[in-house]
Formats: structure tokens, C-alpha cells, sequence
């Protein structure tokens, strides 16, 4: 199976640095939650000045030992990400685009394709032909349903998916044995 993984919210953990740095502990909604640490800058400054110590901290619980098994079980991991400034070719861009690989081999997170989906994940999903994407963004949700079953990372944010093409997980552990059980 070819399995789509988004990085932000999914591996990384985005909530938790956000809510580090707001102190807020609910996000109703994903405009509100992006709003609520962007504040009266763009979300582009605030990524500017505090994408670097987000990249330091580790993977979500779960994830690398369960990418690992999906793995070895046969199954194709294909990152699916549209990370603030990887677009860029500029100097923003490179320092991000290294900043990202270097976490990803830093914390030994396995993939067989890394792709940046500027934003058009629907598109990475046919040119990739995956069976299900893993996502926690409620528009990359919307857009990537209609075509293949998504694993909705389960917060504040995203409470309002359900039903076709939605299955919910609250961790990696789940995300593993819903995979297992499609086979």
C-alpha cells in the first residue's frame, strides 16, 4: 500500500509547540488555531522566528517505531507535506528544506519519497497513487477525501470530519492497526 504522511501535526508536534507558545489549550478550529500564535504578523513571521526551535523537538510519540513496522511490512511511505517556505528557492527555502531532512535523519524517520505538495496535495495523491494519506489540516483533509480514505490525526481543530473517506486516530499505535487490518 502507498501510504501519504503529512509532517506537521502528524509527525511533528505542532500543538504542542503552539500551545507552548500561546498558552492557550484549546483550538476550535484550524483558522483560529493557525490565528492564535500568527497574532497581528503574518503566519509567514511568526515561521520566520520560530521555525528553528520547532524543528528541534521530536516526532510524536509512535511514529518512527510505527513508520518502521509499515515498513516492514511492505508498505510505501511517501511524505506529503506543504512545510512553510520549502517552496522557496531562496536562502529561507534551503536553510528549510535542510532543516527538514536533517530532522528526519536525525530522529531516523523512515520514508521511500519525500515530496513537497505545493499545495496541491490531491495532486501528489494520483501522481504517487496512494491508497490513504495520513493529515491533520482540515483543508489538506478536504482536498485529498474525495480520492482516497484519509487518517484524520485526531484534534481541536479537525472535530468536524466524519463519515466517507474519515477515519479518526488519537495516536501512531491506531494509525498502525488500521493500516494492518486493510492489509
Amino acid at each position: 500500500m502507498n501510504i501519504g504522511v503529512d509532517v506537521d501535526g502528524v509527525l511533528t508536534r505542532l500543538v504542542e509547540f503552539v500551545r507552548a507558545r500561546t498558552g492557550l489549550e484549546k483550538f476550535e478550529d484550524y483558522y483560529g488555531f493557525v490565528q492564535s500564535f500568527v497574532g497581528n504578523g503574518s503566519n509567514k513571521d511568526f515561521w520566520a522566528g520560530s521555525i528553528w526551535d520547532y524543528t528541534k523537538l521530536p516526532p510524536i510519540d509512535g511514529a518512527v517505531k510505527n513508520l518502521k513496522k509499515l515498513r516492514q511490512d511492505g508498505h510505501k511511505i511517501i511524505i506529503n507535506t506543504n512545510r512553510w517556505f520549502y517552496e522557496r528557492e531562496d536562502e529561507l527555502g534551503n536553510k528549510m528544506r535542510e532543516a527538514v531532512h536533517k530532522w528526519f535523519d536525525k530522529y531516523e524517520v523512515p520514508y521511500d519519497e519525500f515530496v513537497f505538495a505545493k499545495g496541491d496535495k490531491a495532486k501528489v495523491v494520483k501522481e504517487y497513487k496512494l491508497d490513504i494519506h495520513i493529515d491533520d489540516a482540515p483543508h489538506e483533509i478536504q482536498v485529498v477525501r474525495p480520492h482516497i480514505p484519509v487518517i484524520v490525526f485526531d484534534a481541536d481543530y479537525n472535530k468536524e470530519f466524519a463519515g466517507e473517506n474519515i477515519i479518526r486516530v488519537k495516536n501512531w499505535d491506531e494509525i498502525y492497526r488500521v493500516i494492518s487490518s486493510w492489509g
